[in-house]
């Protein structure tokens, strides 16, 4: 191949070639337009002769992958085809499916909405059967199971919206408020009594009722404040003299005798009522005792106890506990006395020995009673400790 025309070939075969330019670039050196044509020409024959020859070698070469690639697009038809019918199918199996599960879908939605009725109509019916059960029933520990099985029933919401259950809300509340009250009385009584059977009754009851920690220290509660009532009426003065004028009134002899000064008189009824006082203070211990006797016996023949279901993790010491309230109370009423009354006050101190022995006495029989051990009975008998706490 000529130099001239690889130059001319290399000018024209560049990426960056443009016509309008190279033209320019020919009239600005003045060249002739017939020898660049006749340049342009030769150039292009050889090309064209390059390709010529570039075919004829690789002739069977290109046969071959026009024949391959004729293959390929009648394969890639087919393909088109089949594809296109695969669709088709599908689309009709949807069809024919798309009936069926609309149906088994509303199936579904069905079945699901009668077994809410059903379950419905089962606790309504379980809920009924309970109350019928409940009319009938006599134990006091059963119409607690009864109850604790209604209140069940009713947890689950099912029957908010029917007639038949809003109607007889009241008479379940009613009943429930019935057997608490039965069986608070009956605990009050057995323990009163001294009977630990009993008293277990009762705390199953309250174990039904999911109510056993709160029914023992209400007990607790309760027992507090007939004390602190006692000891309020025991070392009021206002309440001492309203005592005095109605014995003076009856002509009752003795402490209202007309030879006693009213302060001896009024001295003389509050050591009787802080004996009397004394007196319930032992009275209600014994029974907080008998309680703690009671919630130490196993539930319903298990191996747990009562206190173990109301405390699992700690230890409850119900006399301790009921001494702190019952020392407190002493501290509180006597102190309010004594700010409100200086006779009261005045009769406590010069008569500090007899005061000693009314802290002594119930001490004493805090210490007496099985498994109380000395608690802090002592620091109460010395008497600057009894003043401080006291006074």
């Amino acid at each position: 191949m000529d130099k001239e025309l690889e130059g001319i070939l290399e000018e024209i075969s560049g990426n960056d070639f443009d016509v309008k330019d190279y033209t320019s670039y020919i009239l600005e050196k003045g060249i002739s337009s017939s020898y660049q044509l006749s340049r342009l020409t030769s150039a292009l024959s050889l090309v064209e002769s390059a390709i010529s020859n570039e075919v004829f070698s690789k002739h069977d070469a290109l046969i071959l992958d026009a024949s391959r690639i004729e293959g390929l697009e009648e394969r890639l038809e087919m393909l088109t085809q089949s594809s296109k019918k695969l669709l088709d199918e599908i689309s009709a199996i949807r069809n024919r499916l798309q009936e069926p599960y609309n149906l088994l879908k509303t199936q579904v939605v069905t079945v699901a909405r009668l077994q809410v009725t059903c379950d419905t109509l089962r606790d309504l019916s379980w809920y009924l059967e309970l109350l019928l059960q409940l009319e009938n029933e006599t134990n006091l520990i059963r119409q607690a199971e009864i109850l604790a099985e209604v209140d069940s029933v009713c947890s689950k919401k099912t029957l908010d919206d029917l007639n038949a259950y809003t109607d007889t809300c009241q008479s379940v509340a009613a009943w429930h408020s019935k057997t608490e009250e039965e069986a608070i009385h009956r605990l009050e009584t057995a323990l009163k009594d001294g009977a630990v059977n009993k008293g277990v009754e009762s705390l199953q009851v309250f174990d039904s009722l999911g109510l056993l920690s709160s029914s023992v220290y209400g007990f607790l509660d309760r027992t507090c404040n007939l004390v602190q009532n006692r000891i309020r009426s025991a070392v009021s003065g206002e309440h001492l003299s309203s005592v005095l004028a109605e014995d003076r009134k009856k002509g009752y002899p003795g402490r209202t005798s007309t030879v006693l000064s009213s302060t001896r008189a009024l001295r003389s009824l509050l050591w009787e009522e802080l004996e009397e006082t004394a007196n319930t203070i032992c009275s209600c211990f014994d029974q907080v005792s008998c309680l703690d006797r009671v919630i130490g016996q196993t539930y319903l023949g298990s191996n747990v106890t009562f206190a173990t279901r109301m405390s699992p993790k700690e230890k409850i010491y119900l006399l301790k506990i009921f001494w702190s309230k019952i020392i407190d109370v002493i501290r509180r009423e006597l102190k309010q006395s004594c700010s409100e009354s200086g006779v009261v006050k005045q009769s406590l101190e010069e008569d500090f020995p007899r005061f000693l022995k009314f802290v002594e006495r119930i001490s004493k029989h805090v210490q007496d009673i099985q498994g109380v051990g000395k608690l802090e009975a002592d620091i109460f008998l010395t008497r600057d400790d009894v003043n401080e706490s006291f006074f």
